[in-house]
């Protein structure tokens, strides 16, 4: 196992310094790909998987290119740069798509929705570089999230450390092409201010769509902050259920601004194959001390990830803490506390809370998050 193990880390190695060299990365990328799974399903060793990890993520990190790319920044008017914010815009004119990506682009972390759908698929980590004027495109096929009739694309984003400033909160271009006829002979046409743009040629009945981020986007703050040092406020108060699908409300929602950040910024557009995180563990925790100032819970195991606490007969407006966690609660019959945008790491959990009686957690999780591979075209 051990021989078997070394040659395909070697294997992967050549193959990884030759797609450097070569065109085709992604072609080297998916053969890596299959050798690697082949080997996990007849090995047990996870060294060989670290390494591969480790390979794969250097690699995927090479193809990203920098570039000139046209970015459109929208921010929330009147925002804090710790707020967490909702974006959200109505799209009419898509059609029946045959084909339809969105570029998304943020200096903090960001959950991408269509039509209430979770695209994003991962935890939403920020990448993080060395320089903070450098921000990365994540491109992602949608078509199967759409609709015929109405579509609406939100972002859920959230600040942190690399844009401490909130300037760079969201820039997002939604384009396709569509299987109907294209209308107007390939006139520049106009759909409730949507600017649309068909596409037509002699031989041809499809036409395409094309959006980028403007002032007609809406936007709100939620109530939840995220401050640089890696705290989270959570108001589960201000929680709106369909908020991004087409059925939400459009109380307290107003027009995004274009944003005034003039400042240069490198762009670099992620591979397909690219690193991202996952709940990989759910592990139970047990009670371990009740104290005046809380409740202690430990973990069987050290993590690395976020816990999540299940709370009863809590009242509307309770404070409590779990860690660098501040949980507002709603008054439901049971409600979840748990952080979306950090992590944490400790086998010692400690909930705290002025109200919070022991018998009002019901529950505690450890999730555990791990680095593997996004791929692209297999999701």
């Amino acid at each position: 196992m051990l021989v078997e193990a070394f040659f395909v880390s070697v294997l992967s190695i050549f193959f990884t310094l030759f797609s450097c060299l070569s065109v085709s990365l992604r072609h080297s990328f998916r053969f890596i790909l299959s050798i690697s799974t082949f080997h996990s399903l007849h090995s047990s060793f996870n060294t060989t998987r670290y390494i591969l990890t480790f390979i794969w993520l250097y690699a995927a990190m090479a193809e990203i290119g920098a570039q000139d790319w046209n970015m459109h920044w929208i921010e929330c008017p009147g925002a804090q740069s710790d707020e967490q914010i909702w974006f959200r815009r109505t799209f009419t004119d898509c059609g029946e798509a045959d084909c339809a990506t969105i570029e998304v682009a943020s200096g903090g972390h960001f959950i991408l929705y269509v039509n209430g759908y979770n695209v994003t698929t991962d935890m939403p980590v920020h990448i993080k570089h060395h320089s903070p004027d450098t921000v990365c495109v994540t491109k992602y096929e949608v078509t199967r999230f759409l609709r015929n009739d109405t579509n609406v694309v939100a972002v859920w984003y959230s600040p942190c450390a690399d844009n401490a400033d909130g300037k760079r909160q969201l820039s997002l271009s939604f384009y396709g092409k569509r299987c109907e006829k294209a209308t107007d002979n390939g006139n520049k046409t106009t759909d409730n201010g949507n600017k649309t743009y068909v596409d037509k040629d002699e031989n041809s009945s499809h036409g395409s769509f094309s959006h980028v981020t403007d002032d007609s986007w809406l936007c709100r703050t939620n109530g939840c902050r995220t401050t640089p040092d890696g705290a989270e406020t959570v108001d589960d108060r201000s929680r709106t259920p369909l908020w991004n699908t087409a059925g939400g409300e459009n109380m307290l929602w107003q027009r995004a601004s274009l944003a005034s950040d003039s400042r240069h910024c490198i762009v670099k557009e992620l591979p397909p194959t690219r690193p991202m995180y996952l709940i990989t563990n759910i592990i139970q925790c047990t009670c371990d001390t009740i104290m005046p100032e809380g409740t202690a819970f430990l973990s069987r195991m050290p993590f690395s990830g976020q816990v999540r606490a299940t709370l009863r007969g809590m009242k509307r407006g309770n404070i409590i803490s779990i860690g660098t966690l501040s949980y507002i609660c709603s008054g439901s019959t049971d409600e979840q506390a748990f952080r979306r945008f950090t992590v944490t790491s400790d086998d010692e959990i400690v909930i705290a809370g002025k109200h919070l009686k022991h018998e009002n957690i019901t529950n505690v999780e450890a999730m555990q998050l791990q680095p593997c591979l996004h791929i692209g075209w297999m999701y």
